[in-house]
């Protein structure tokens, strides 16, 4: 119960204190277990060429690169939340603050939560002083991201879509290059930078008309041996991709041990350390869980 109070406290701060894109991550410390049809699979249109953009649109030329950007998130860390906040450069008062307050909570129900601050170029007379301290702020705290573009108001939607930029770049699910790395895959065996989303192979959860239409697909792929990645690869051939369940105490994949009677009335599927964690389980499921 204080958990849960300490999670509802966190997102009462963030929704009173400050705008903030909040990232559900599944990569393979997700689940998305379960399936839906997508709408369409048709390729993209081809970009227009825009023309000036006039008073009311913002020129985003995709061309921005990040100058500062040694947080460990989505590097060496894998959180099941990112807290993304648009924050001016000059704004080390609210920085601080939310470091002390909401910020500062990195466990939340057993799961990593982390926050890091979007900034652009500062503005002014004092721009080279600023970003000097910005400099400073982060060699201190190391969860400063900051692009090349001119920070301001007008310019809300490129730091929107410089954000989206870093999300995909650094927190989708990337094709690992290393020959060192368990998961090592070559560009001559997949040649894309990253897997199409797919469900966590510790627990599938499907229609049973599923089956039939993988295996129909399924000889037009070369199979790969990391097998769930091989079965999104089908999936979006079928133009399906996976959701996510609606509890995500229904699969758990790294819990903490013992679970609570609450997750334990909840769980479908979760990993286990030692052996003897599945006979424990299994009586004390028998002898009644609740919440």
């Amino acid at each position: 119960m204080e958990n849960r109070r300490r999670l509802k406290n966190v997102f009462i701060a963030i929704v009173v204190g400050v705008t903030v894109f909040i990232i559900y991550l599944t990569t393979e410390d997700g689940l998305e277990p379960a399936y839906k049809k997508s709408n369409s699979t048709a390729s993209p249109l081809p970009e227009p060429k825009w023309e000036d953009p006039g008073p009311y649109h913002v020129a985003y030329p995709r061309t921005y690169r990040f100058i500062m950007d040694d947080t460990p998130t989505c590097k060496t860390s894998h959180p099941f939340l990112i807290l993304m906040i648009p924050v001016a450069p000059a704004d080390v008062a609210a920085r601080d603050t939310i470091r002390r307050t909401w910020g500062s909570e990195k466990l939340v129900l057993g799961q990593l939560v982390e926050t890091i601050f979007i900034v652009g170029l500062p503005g002014g007379n004092n721009a080279n002083q600023q970003q000097e301290r910005l400099r400073q702020e982060n060699e201190q705290y190391h969860d400063i991201i900051q692009s090349n573009f001119q920070d301001g108001y007008r310019n809300l939607t490129i730091k929107t879509m410089v954000m989206l930029e870093w999300l995909v770049r650094h927190c989708n699910t990337p094709v690992l290059r290393n020959p060192f790395n368990r998961f090592y895959m070559p560009r001559y065996v997949v040649p894309e930078p990253e897997y199409p989303p797919y469900p966590l192979g510790m627990a599938y959860i499907m229609s049973l008309d599923l089956p039939k239409k993988i295996l129909t697909v399924s000889p037009q792929i070369k199979p790969i041996y990391i097998e769930d990645a091989y079965l999104g690869m089908c999936l979006k051939r079928l133009g399906i991709s996976p959701t996510d369940p609606p509890d995500k105490q229904m699969f758990q994949v790294n819990p903490w041990h013992p679970l609570s009677s609450c997750d334990l009335s909840k769980v479908i599927a979760m990993t286990t350390t030692h052996i003897s964690q599945i006979q424990m389980y299994w009586q004390r499921i028998r002898w009644g869980v609740q919440c």
